[in-house]
């Protein structure tokens, strides 16, 4: 009798995580780091090349499933950034429709000085980021990935806690504005 109770047990156990990991499945859209909950697939994985080059300072990866556009239609996100030691930054925004899976794409290019670089350079050391403990989360439908070079170390983060993602907001202020007065300036 204790035999057949445990082997219930056991059955139940299994049936339960199985069912659990097809409802896992179904609402990430069978997630594999590429796509979004929607099944919409987020380019500029972080196998970009850009990621990869070595002077690059600072590179961000923001993906999000649950967007859309003013007109109804309702897709995936993204916004790449990338900031390199030669004071270039660019900007890439994406979204990528659901509905057609068709990728739209604006891309914006800065240039800092080296003044600013400096300062960027400095907030990244001053911020205590590239020592933080920053363990990756588990995210549904979002995501967000981080490489930053300074003085030959390299840090990567996936999906980082929002503690660690407020001392980035920090960098992320500094290129906004930077990057906004920028624009202004060239107008």
């Amino acid at each position: 009798m204790k035999k057949k109770k445990t082997l219930k047990i056991i059955l139940y156990v299994i049936a339960a995580s199985s069912f659990l990991l097809f409802l896992l499945g179904w609402f990430t859209g069978g997630n594999d780091g590429k796509t979004s909950g929607t099944g919409v697939s987020i380019p500029g994985t972080t196998s970009d090349e850009r990621f990869k080059d070595s002077n690059l300072l600072y590179g961000t990866l923001m993906s999000s499933g649950l967007c859309g556009k003013e007109n109804g239609e309702q897709g995936g996100c993204d916004t790449e950034e990338y900031l390199f030691m030669n004071g270039k930054f660019v900007t890439e925004t994406g979204f990528t429709s659901e509905k057609t899976m068709k990728r739209e794409v604006s891309i914006s290019e800065k240039q800092f000085d080296s003044v600013f670089m400096e300062r960027i350079k400095k907030e990244i050391a001053d911020s205590g980021i590239m020592k933080k403990n920053c363990p990756e989360q588990k995210v549904m439908d979002a995501g967000w990935y981080y490489q930053i070079r300074l003085n030959g170390a390299t840090i990567s983060l996936h999906n980082p806690p929002a503690e660690c993602r407020s001392v980035l907001a920090g960098i992320e202020t500094l290129l906004s504005n930077e990057s906004g007065a920028s624009a202004r300036q060239q107008k």
